[in-house]
């Protein structure tokens, strides 16, 4: 290969690490008991391999194994699963793009994902990675998104101040719903229902809930203010919310409480700060993401 232009894909792919956090991504087994909100937690396990980036983990359907994106092959970012049981990793996607936020849909065929520098939706087929096909058509721009149902998308749209989309997807319909966004999207199981972050400003941010349904005008709903300069947040089955802040777990449950209250600590000397947090469809662990230096 030709040494200037071996030197410029190094200069291009340090630019770019440059630019992304330096982070890493956990699991940590969970017993949770809804009665009393209790909870167990054991060993924390580090999952990502290497330096650099790693983030947006989302687990499984069957709570297995974990989804995230790395620097797989050091130029750009691709999707890779850890397998719980085996302790193996494995690059499920290998592009000339850069994928963010893995999740599996919903007919669990397909890894969905935020693709490209135009930032579009798309999903590869799990059981042969190489077969895409483009989700929302004829829209890009996305930041961050959820899945409602198989036919409806919840999506953060760039730029700032971030835009909340509604996405129909069976007849192809863009809806705006409101702007001054966060990036955390998380729907309520068999709810019509989306929880997301509100910013009114640059201090004041809270979760609000939002009920869609068909043939009816939205109906939101104000939930909790957010443990000040976070935005990250999980849901339970029991709608207890999940929030990390600096090494402090924190939850706040939306029918029983006032306040979000102390869970734990995580002592972890290679790690400043947890932000980002996935709970396993089974409750029986959590995946958090860690980061040094300054908060993403």
């Amino acid at each position: 290969m030709n040494k200037l232009f071996l030197g410029l894909i190094l200069m291009a792919a340090n630019g770019l690490y440059g630019q992304l956090p330096q982070t890493q991504i956990f699991y940590l087994p969970m017993k949770y008991e809804a009665k009393g909100s209790k909870f167990t937690f054991g060993d924390m396990q580090r999952i990502s391999k290497k330096k650099g980036y790693n983030n947006q983990p989302s687990f499984a359907p069957d709570s297995k194994s974990i989804y995230y994106v790395a620097f797989a092959d050091s130029t750009n970012t691709d999707i890779v699963n850890y397998n719980l049981e085996k302790k193996e990793r494995k690059q499920i996607t290998h592009t000339e793009e850069n994928e963010y936020s893995p999740m599996v849909t919903p007919d669990g065929k397909y890894i969905s994902c935020v693709k490209g520098k135009a930032q579009q939706l798309w999903k590869f087929k799990i059981s042969n990675p190489k077969k895409c096909t483009r989700v929302i058509k004829a829209f890009d721009s996305i930041g961050y998104y959820t899945w409602m149902d198989k036919n409806t998308i919840i999506s953060n749209v760039l730029p700032e101040p971030f835009a909340l989309y509604a996405h129909v997807l069976s007849n192809d319909t863009n809806i705006r719903l409101y702007m001054g966004i966060g990036r955390c999207l998380q729907t309520l199981k068999n709810e019509n229902t989306v929880l997301y972050v509100q910013k009114r400003d640059s201090v004041n941010w809270y979760i609000n809930a939002l009920e869609l349904n068909d043939n009816e005008q939205p109906h939101l709903y104000y939930i909790t203010k957010c443990i000040p300069e976070e935005e990250d947040f999980a849901i339970l089955n029991d709608g207890t919310l999940l929030m990390l802040s600096k090494k402090n777990l924190y939850k706040f449950n939306m029918v029983d409480d006032f306040r979000w209250s102390l869970v734990c600590s995580f002592e972890q000397e290679s790690i400043d700060g947890f932000y980002r947090i996935a709970v396993a469809p089974d409750q029986s662990a959590i995946s958090i993401v860690g980061y040094k230096g300054k908060k993403p």
